[in-house]
C-alpha cells in the first residue's frame, strides 16, 4: 500500500552525516491516506508514518551512515515502551506498553521495533528513547523478532558500514485486520518489509 511519490525527484546529499532528510527521493505515500487517521511523526533521527486504525506505523524511515552505525554503544535500552503524548494530543488512537502483553502463560508475541533501537541510538539519547514509543512498534512473533528479523536488522546496519550511507524503510503488511491475541486491540501483521536504498557510483 505504500508507493513512492512519482513527482518528487530530490537528489539526496549522499555525503552528509546529518539525519535529515531521513527519506530519499521524497516521502512514501500511502494510497489510502486519511488525515483523520494517518500522521507523520518526526522524531529525533527518524520518521514514523502512524496509522491509528491499525495502531502501528505504515512505514518508518531512518538514514544510517557508517559513523552512526557504531555510535553511542553505551546508551542502554529503556525497560518499557511509552505512548507518544503528541499523538494523544492530536486525538489519535494510541497504545501502551501493556497493550502488547501476551495471553497468560504464553510468550508468543514481542514488541517489534520498526526503527531498531541500535540504529536510533546512533543519533543520541533522545533518538534512542524515541524508538521506544509504541508508535514505532508492531506485534511481532517472538521467534521472528529474536532471530530472522534481528539478523535482517544487523544486515541493514552492516550495509551502512559497507556503503557509507543507506536509507532504511520498514513497515508491516496485512492480509486481514485481526487482533494478535484475544482481548487485545492491536492487529497482527501478516508480514514485514524492509527497503534499503544506497548510492550507486553514478549517483
Amino acid at each position: 500500500d505504500a508507493i513512492p511519490k512519482p513527482a518528487v525527484k530530490i537528489q539526496p546529499d549522499w555525503s552528509s552525516s546529518e539525519p535529515w532528510p531521513c527519506t530519499v527521493f521524497g516521502e512514501p505515500v500511502y494510497n489510502k491516506h486519511d488525515d483523520k487517521h494517518n500522521i507523520i511523526r518526526k522524531y529525533s533521527g527518524f520518521m514514523v508514518y502512524y496509522d491509528d486504525q491499525i495502531l502501528s506505523p505504515r512505514w518508518t524511515a531512518i538514514k544510517i551512515t557508517k559513523e552512526i552505525a557504531d555510535k553511542n554503544p553505551d546508551i542502554r535500552r529503556p525497560k518499557r515502551f511509552k505512548t507518544d503524548p503528541e499523538l494523544k494530543q492530536k486525538g489519535c488512537n494510541t497504545t501502551t506498553h501493556d497493550d502488547y502483553k501476551n495471553p497468560s502463560g504464553t510468550m508468543v508475541w514481542s514488541r517489534g521495533h520498526m526503527v531498531q533501537f541500535d540504529d536510533a541510538r546512533g543519533y543520541g539519547q533522545q533518538a534512542a528513547e524515541d524508538s521506544f514509543y509504541t508508535a514505532n512498534v508492531c506485534p511481532q512473533l517472538a521467534a521472528l523478532n529474536g532471530q530472522a528479523w534481528l539478523s535482517l536488522e544487523k544486515l541493514c546496519t552492516e550495509y551502512a558500514r559497507d556503503y557509507a550511507v543507506v536509507w532504511i524503510y520498514t513497515g508491516p503488511i496485512y492480509s486481514e485486520i485481526k487482533p494478535f491475541a484475544p482481548d487485545r486491540k492491536i492487529p497482527a501483521p501478516t508480514a514485514f518489509y524492509k527497503v534499503v536504498v544506497s548510492p550507486a557510483k553514478e549517483g
